[in-house]
């Protein structure tokens, strides 16, 4: 009888938890956290990928000025590509396109096992990384226009 219990309990267990990571309410946060990262990505991306020509034209120029803006595009070009190669997606959610932005090429890196708790964190963190991109690139960019008109 013990045994019998114990199997009932387990069966309990099982339907109660959840089935699919769409089950569990923190990795649905955690999933759509990582879309408005994916958001903020698509929307720099096109001034990300000029980043290399500003970069030739305020290098021509020669002065403190454009050789200093010059660096700071460069950085902020580093900054995101090492972004994205800590990109990943939330495991069990299917990866989307819902932009008209398909053609370009987003890389996920391959998702660590972690707890849901976890998995939140991590996306939370890559979600301010790359806000902090974004505020720089706002604040760098109409400079480098400025100075190339």
């Amino acid at each position: 009888m013990k045994k019998i219990w114990t199997f009932i309990a387990g069966l309990a267990l099982v339907a109660c938890s959840p089935k699919s990571p769409k089950d569990n309410p923190t990795l649905v946060e955690a999933n759509r956290i990582h879309i408005e990262a994916e958001a903020i990505q698509e929307e720099i991306e096109p001034e990300i990928e000029k980043i290399d020509s500003l970069k030739n034209e305020l290098l021509a120029k020669k002065n403190t000025k454009t050789d200093s803006l010059a660096y700071e595009l460069t950085q902020l070009k580093t900054d995101f590509e090492e972004w994205e190669k800590n990109f990943f997606a939330v495991p069990g959610f299917e990866y989307e396109h819902k932009t008209e932005h398909e053609h370009h090429h987003h890389n996920h890196a391959t998702a660590p096992e972690l707890p849901a708790d976890k998995m939140l964190e991590v996306q939370k963190e890559i979600r301010k990384n790359i806000e902090g991109i974004k505020i720089s690139l706002d604040q760098t960019m109409p400079e480098v226009k400025e100075v190339l008109k």
